[in-house]
Protein backbone atom coordinates (compact mmCIF):
# COMPACT_ATOMS: atom_id res chain seq x y z
CA UNK A 1 0.00 0.00 0.00
CA UNK A 2 1.14 3.55 -0.84
CA UNK A 3 3.76 2.18 -3.24
CA UNK A 4 2.97 4.93 -5.74
CA UNK A 5 3.18 7.64 -3.09
CA UNK A 6 6.54 6.29 -1.91
CA UNK A 7 7.85 6.04 -5.48
CA UNK A 8 6.72 9.58 -6.32
CA UNK A 9 8.21 10.94 -3.10
CA UNK A 10 11.53 9.18 -3.79
CA UNK A 11 11.55 10.55 -7.33
CA UNK A 12 11.18 14.03 -5.91
CA UNK A 13 13.74 13.57 -3.13
CA UNK A 14 16.47 15.58 -4.84
CA UNK A 15 13.90 18.20 -5.82
CA UNK A 16 12.68 18.37 -2.20
CA UNK A 17 16.21 18.81 -0.87
CA UNK A 18 16.92 21.51 -3.46
CA UNK A 19 13.69 23.36 -2.71
CA UNK A 20 14.26 23.20 1.05
CA UNK A 21 17.87 24.38 0.75
CA UNK A 22 16.97 27.24 -1.62
CA UNK A 23 14.12 28.54 0.51
CA UNK A 24 16.15 28.16 3.72
CA UNK A 25 19.09 30.11 2.28
CA UNK A 26 16.80 32.85 1.02
CA UNK A 27 15.07 33.15 4.39
CA UNK A 28 18.44 33.27 6.17
CA UNK A 29 19.47 36.07 3.80
CA UNK A 30 16.27 38.00 4.55
CA UNK A 31 16.96 37.78 8.27
CA UNK A 32 20.57 38.93 7.89
CA UNK A 33 19.34 41.80 5.71
CA UNK A 34 16.88 42.82 8.43
CA UNK A 35 19.75 43.21 10.87
CA UNK A 36 21.52 45.69 8.57
CA UNK A 37 18.53 48.00 8.02
CA UNK A 38 17.88 51.02 10.26
CA UNK A 39 14.63 50.36 12.12
CA UNK A 40 13.47 53.98 11.73
CA UNK A 41 13.87 53.63 7.99
CA UNK A 42 11.69 50.52 8.06
CA UNK A 43 8.96 52.38 9.98
CA UNK A 44 9.05 55.15 7.39
CA UNK A 45 8.90 52.61 4.57
CA UNK A 46 5.60 51.22 5.85
CA UNK A 47 4.09 54.73 5.83
CA UNK A 48 5.28 55.28 2.25
CA UNK A 49 3.85 52.03 0.83
CA UNK A 50 0.35 52.37 -0.71
CA UNK A 51 -2.39 50.81 1.40
CA UNK A 52 -3.37 48.37 -1.33
CA UNK A 53 0.20 47.02 -1.45
CA UNK A 54 0.26 46.70 2.35
CA UNK A 55 -2.87 44.55 2.15
CA UNK A 56 -1.80 42.42 -0.80
CA UNK A 57 1.55 41.56 0.77
CA UNK A 58 0.26 41.40 4.34
CA UNK A 59 2.55 44.12 5.67
CA UNK A 60 1.63 45.27 9.16
CA UNK A 61 5.03 46.43 10.35
CA UNK A 62 8.65 45.92 9.30
CA UNK A 63 10.66 47.27 12.22
CA UNK A 64 10.24 44.18 14.43
CA UNK A 65 11.46 40.68 13.69
CA UNK A 66 7.89 39.33 13.81
CA UNK A 67 6.60 41.97 11.41
CA UNK A 68 9.55 41.44 9.06
CA UNK A 69 9.05 37.68 9.06
CA UNK A 70 5.30 38.00 8.48
CA UNK A 71 5.75 40.33 5.50
CA UNK A 72 8.90 39.06 3.83
CA UNK A 73 8.87 35.35 4.65
CA UNK A 74 5.30 34.20 5.25
CA UNK A 75 3.18 36.55 3.16
CA UNK A 76 5.63 36.58 0.27
CA UNK A 77 7.62 33.33 0.35
CA UNK A 78 5.02 30.96 1.85
CA UNK A 79 1.73 32.40 0.61
CA UNK A 80 2.79 33.64 -2.80
CA UNK A 81 5.92 31.74 -3.84
CA UNK A 82 5.29 28.32 -2.27
CA UNK A 83 1.53 28.51 -2.88
CA UNK A 84 2.10 29.05 -6.59
CA UNK A 85 4.91 26.50 -6.63
CA UNK A 86 2.89 23.63 -5.18
CA UNK A 87 -0.15 24.43 -7.33
CA UNK A 88 2.16 24.44 -10.36
CA UNK A 89 3.81 21.17 -9.35
CA UNK A 90 0.54 19.38 -8.57
CA UNK A 91 -0.86 20.48 -11.91
CA UNK A 92 1.64 18.18 -13.60
CA UNK A 93 0.99 15.06 -11.52
CA UNK A 94 -1.59 13.58 -13.90
CA UNK A 95 -1.20 15.71 -17.03
CA UNK A 96 2.51 14.96 -17.35
CA UNK A 97 1.94 11.19 -17.46
CA UNK A 98 -0.84 11.63 -20.01
CA UNK A 99 1.13 13.97 -22.26
CA UNK A 100 4.18 11.72 -22.26
CA UNK A 101 2.15 8.53 -22.79
CA UNK A 102 3.00 6.97 -19.42
CA UNK A 103 -0.54 6.91 -18.07
CA UNK A 104 -1.61 3.84 -20.08
CA UNK A 105 1.17 1.84 -18.43
CA UNK A 106 0.30 3.13 -14.96
CA UNK A 107 -3.34 2.15 -15.43
CA UNK A 108 -2.26 -1.43 -16.10
CA UNK A 109 -1.12 -1.70 -12.48
CA UNK A 110 -3.48 -3.49 -10.06
CA UNK A 111 -5.07 -0.47 -8.43
CA UNK A 112 -7.75 2.06 -9.33
CA UNK A 113 -7.43 5.49 -10.87
CA UNK A 114 -8.73 6.99 -7.64
CA UNK A 115 -5.93 5.42 -5.65
CA UNK A 116 -3.34 6.46 -8.23
CA UNK A 117 -4.41 10.10 -8.02
CA UNK A 118 -4.66 10.04 -4.22
CA UNK A 119 -1.17 8.60 -3.82
CA UNK A 120 0.32 11.09 -6.26
CA UNK A 121 -1.25 13.86 -4.20
CA UNK A 122 -0.04 12.33 -0.91
CA UNK A 123 3.52 12.33 -2.28
CA UNK A 124 3.44 16.14 -2.04
CA UNK A 125 3.14 15.88 1.74
CA UNK A 126 6.86 15.11 1.85
CA UNK A 127 8.14 18.41 0.36
CA UNK A 128 5.42 20.46 2.06
CA UNK A 129 6.22 19.10 5.52
CA UNK A 130 9.98 19.08 4.89
CA UNK A 131 10.10 22.73 3.82
CA UNK A 132 7.96 23.88 6.75
CA UNK A 133 9.91 21.82 9.27
CA UNK A 134 13.23 23.11 7.99
CA UNK A 135 12.05 26.72 8.07
CA UNK A 136 11.07 26.46 11.74
CA UNK A 137 14.66 25.52 12.60
CA UNK A 138 16.30 27.94 10.14
CA UNK A 139 14.25 30.95 11.25
CA UNK A 140 14.66 30.26 14.97
CA UNK A 141 18.44 29.73 14.72
CA UNK A 142 19.00 32.60 12.27
CA UNK A 143 17.00 34.98 14.48
CA UNK A 144 19.16 34.07 17.46
CA UNK A 145 22.22 34.56 15.26
CA UNK A 146 21.33 38.21 14.63
CA UNK A 147 20.47 38.86 18.26
CA UNK A 148 16.71 38.59 17.90
CA UNK A 149 14.25 36.10 19.35
CA UNK A 150 11.01 34.66 17.99
CA UNK A 151 8.35 33.04 20.14
CA UNK A 152 8.82 29.32 19.32
CA UNK A 153 5.11 28.53 19.80
CA UNK A 154 4.05 31.25 17.37
CA UNK A 155 6.75 30.15 14.94
CA UNK A 156 5.64 26.52 14.99
CA UNK A 157 1.97 27.48 14.64
CA UNK A 158 2.74 29.70 11.66
CA UNK A 159 4.13 26.64 9.85
CA UNK A 160 1.61 24.11 11.11
CA UNK A 161 -1.20 26.31 9.80
CA UNK A 162 0.70 26.93 6.55
CA UNK A 163 0.38 23.23 5.67
CA UNK A 164 -3.41 23.30 5.05
CA UNK A 165 -2.93 26.43 2.91
CA UNK A 166 -0.28 24.76 0.74
CA UNK A 167 -2.36 21.58 0.51
CA UNK A 168 -5.37 23.44 -0.89
CA UNK A 169 -3.08 25.11 -3.45
CA UNK A 170 -1.82 21.66 -4.44
CA UNK A 171 -5.41 20.35 -4.60
CA UNK A 172 -6.29 23.12 -7.06
CA UNK A 173 -3.35 22.03 -9.19
CA UNK A 174 -4.20 18.33 -9.21
CA UNK A 175 -7.82 19.02 -10.13
CA UNK A 176 -6.66 21.03 -13.15
CA UNK A 177 -4.29 18.16 -13.95
CA UNK A 178 -7.33 15.96 -14.60
CA UNK A 179 -8.84 18.48 -17.02
CA UNK A 180 -6.05 19.11 -19.51
CA UNK A 181 -3.44 16.99 -21.31
CA UNK A 182 -0.83 19.70 -21.87
CA UNK A 183 1.40 20.08 -18.82
CA UNK A 184 2.54 23.62 -19.55
CA UNK A 185 -1.03 24.83 -20.07
CA UNK A 186 -2.25 23.14 -16.88
CA UNK A 187 0.60 24.47 -14.77
CA UNK A 188 0.21 28.03 -16.01
CA UNK A 189 -3.52 27.97 -15.30
CA UNK A 190 -2.89 26.60 -11.79
CA UNK A 191 -0.34 29.31 -11.03
CA UNK A 192 -2.70 31.96 -12.43
CA UNK A 193 -5.62 30.75 -10.30
CA UNK A 194 -3.56 31.00 -7.11
CA UNK A 195 -2.53 34.54 -8.05
CA UNK A 196 -6.13 35.51 -8.76
CA UNK A 197 -7.39 33.95 -5.52
CA UNK A 198 -4.70 35.69 -3.48
CA UNK A 199 -5.54 39.02 -5.14
CA UNK A 200 -9.31 38.72 -4.89
CA UNK A 201 -8.96 38.45 -1.12
CA UNK A 202 -8.29 42.20 -1.08
CA UNK A 203 -9.97 43.39 -4.28
CA UNK A 204 -13.36 42.55 -2.78
CA UNK A 205 -12.78 44.33 0.53
CA UNK A 206 -14.71 47.56 1.00
CA UNK A 207 -17.29 46.59 -1.62
CA UNK A 208 -20.72 45.05 -1.46
CA UNK A 209 -19.14 41.78 -2.55
CA UNK A 210 -16.84 41.38 0.46
CA UNK A 211 -18.02 37.78 0.86
CA UNK A 212 -16.09 36.87 -2.28
CA UNK A 213 -12.89 37.23 -0.24
CA UNK A 214 -13.73 33.97 1.52
CA UNK A 215 -13.34 32.08 -1.75
CA UNK A 216 -9.62 32.71 -1.39
CA UNK A 217 -7.58 30.23 0.69
CA UNK A 218 -5.59 33.19 1.92
CA UNK A 219 -8.61 34.38 3.90
CA UNK A 220 -8.08 31.37 6.16
CA UNK A 221 -4.36 31.78 6.83
CA UNK A 222 -3.00 34.97 8.41
CA UNK A 223 0.66 34.67 9.42
CA UNK A 224 0.77 38.31 10.54
CA UNK A 225 -1.87 37.66 13.21
CA UNK A 226 -0.03 34.53 14.35
CA UNK A 227 3.44 36.05 14.63
CA UNK A 228 2.62 39.60 15.74
CA UNK A 229 -0.51 39.12 17.83
CA UNK A 230 -0.20 35.45 18.74
CA UNK A 231 -3.74 34.75 17.53
CA UNK A 232 -4.78 31.99 15.18
CA UNK A 233 -7.95 30.19 14.15
CA UNK A 234 -7.78 26.40 14.06
CA UNK A 235 -11.26 26.32 12.54
CA UNK A 236 -9.93 28.09 9.46
CA UNK A 237 -7.25 25.42 9.09
CA UNK A 238 -9.94 22.75 9.35
CA UNK A 239 -11.95 24.48 6.61
CA UNK A 240 -8.91 24.40 4.31
CA UNK A 241 -8.35 20.71 5.05
CA UNK A 242 -11.99 19.88 4.32
CA UNK A 243 -11.82 21.88 1.09
CA UNK A 244 -8.67 19.98 0.14
CA UNK A 245 -10.33 16.60 0.71
CA UNK A 246 -13.40 17.65 -1.29
CA UNK A 247 -11.28 18.91 -4.18
CA UNK A 248 -9.22 15.71 -4.24
CA UNK A 249 -12.43 13.63 -4.25
CA UNK A 250 -13.79 15.71 -7.13
CA UNK A 251 -10.47 15.23 -8.93
CA UNK A 252 -10.71 11.46 -8.44
CA UNK A 253 -14.23 11.41 -9.87
CA UNK A 254 -13.15 13.49 -12.85
CA UNK A 255 -10.13 11.26 -13.46
CA UNK A 256 -12.25 8.10 -13.28
CA UNK A 257 -14.60 9.38 -15.96
CA UNK A 258 -12.19 10.85 -18.45
CA UNK A 259 -10.96 9.08 -21.56
CA UNK A 260 -7.22 8.90 -22.06
CA UNK A 261 -6.48 8.77 -25.74
CA UNK A 262 -2.78 9.39 -26.17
Amino acid sequence: MFETAQYEANQRLRWTVGLTASVSLYVAFLLSYFQSLPKEQLRSAVDAIPQVMLEVFGIVELSTIEGWLAAEVYNFVVIWALGIYFAYTAAGLIADDIEHARMDLLLLLPFSRSRLLAEKFVSLFVPIITVNGALVVVIYVAALGIGESVDPVRLVMAHVLAIPYLLICAAIGIYLSTLYDRVTVTQRIAAGIVVVLNTIRFAASGTGLAWIAYISPRAYYDPSAILIDGTYNVTFAFILLVATVVLVLVSQRRFQRRDINR
